[in-house]
């Protein structure tokens, strides 16, 4: 291994300068100073997360909101045909098939439209139970656009 010496000018070296540490540099406006500091990026993060912050926020609650409705409407969608399935079945009339559907809904938006319909008088055999709900009801963001209207319809031959 090789010995190393240290000479007398190795030793002698002027100390830095008392501006240079731990501190940057003043920017002044001198020459290029406005070109140092328009260069300087430190609050670009900050700047370009204001920006991209609130549409990330907004397309999270997006996606919140519609996953509520997709929720909803597979509720709605459930109810119906299980009301759709015992006034076609014959086991409830009109009025209890609507009894059933409203106790399948959950309880979250309130106004349902529950409408049950037994058309075997008007010569089709059919069944038809429509759910509706609004669509302001049904949202929990109002920032987010929503449909008018949420509505399940389910039509079934009469057995």
């Amino acid at each position: 291994m090789p010995v190393y010496r240290l000479k007398r000018h190795d030793l002698i070296h002027s100390p830095p300068e008392r501006e240079q540490i731990g501190r940057r540099p003043r920017h002044s406006f001198s020459r290029r100073g406005l070109a140092r500091v328009i260069s300087d990026q430190d609050g670009s993060v900050w700047l370009e997360a204001a920006i991209v912050m609130p549409m990330l926020i907004l397309l999270c609650f997006g996606m919140i909101q519609y996953s509520l409705a997709l929720f909803v409407y597979n509720n709605m969608f459930d109810a119906a045909r299980h009301a759709a399935r015992e006034l076609a079945v014959g086991t409830s009339d009109k009025h209890q098939a609507k009894a059933k559907a409203l106790s399948l809904l959950v309880s979250w938006p309130n106004g349902w439209n529950v409408v049950a319909e037994d058309t075997a008088m008007t010569g089709t055999n059919e069944v038809r139970v429509t759910i509706a709900v609004p669509g302001v009801q049904a949202s929990i963001i109002k920032v987010v656009p929503m449909p008018d209207t949420l509505q399940a319809r389910v039509v079934m031959r009469r057995e």
